[in-house]
């Protein structure tokens, strides 16, 4: 594997930190049109996806990633796993080498906009096409959004293809009447 320069180095230094630390949980690291889950058991990525890839047909994807927001939750994972370089080889893949600095605080969220009967049908029917990042994916982009058709629009940035886009607005529209 070559090595890239263009791997946040906040995402670089908390992922180095988890594997340093040997925890155990889910990664999740959204942006504006895509999104990567990480699953460490131990420290070590056992599961790697990112849009629509899998496994190290992923890694490339996670050179182009410069920003965007992280969040890692404690606990056992799904038993899901795909074939994978080791841990500290995707690690110097990503640039570790690089000088590593502590990441910025996150900035406090806004007050949400949306009723939480219209938040709870998002997520349900987002969840039906992501899964249970559909709890974070949420949580991170719903924050100041007012109105559905907005919040269908952001949302759907996560899906893999127009059909899903469009499944997901048709479901959240019959669900909501």
């Amino acid at each position: 594997m070559t090595r890239t320069e263009t791997f946040s180095l906040e995402f670089l230094t908390e992922l180095q930190q988890l594997y340093q630390e040997h925890r155990t949980g889910l990664l999740l690291i959204t942006g504006a049109k895509w999104m990567v889950q990480l699953n460490l058991e131990h420290g070590e990525i056992v599961y790697l996806a990112c849009s629509d890839k899998r496994g190290a047909e992923a890694l490339p994807l996670l050179q182009e990633i410069s920003s965007g927001k992280l969040r890692f939750v404690e606990g056992s994972t799904l038993a899901l796993r795909t074939p994978l370089p080791t841990t500290s080889e995707i690690l110097s893949y990503l640039g570790a080498g690089r000088s590593v600095s502590a990441p910025t605080p996150a900035r406090p969220a806004s007050e949400q906009q949306l009723s939480a009967p219209v938040r709870t049908v998002l997520q349900q029917k987002l969840a039906e096409f992501i899964g249970p990042m559909a709890l974070f994916v949420c949580e991170e982009r719903l924050v100041g959004v007012h109105d559905l058709e907005t919040a269908m629009v952001t949302l759907s940035q996560v899906l893999p293809n127009p059909a899903a886009v469009d499944r997901f607005k048709e479901n959240v529209r019959k669900q909501l009447g």
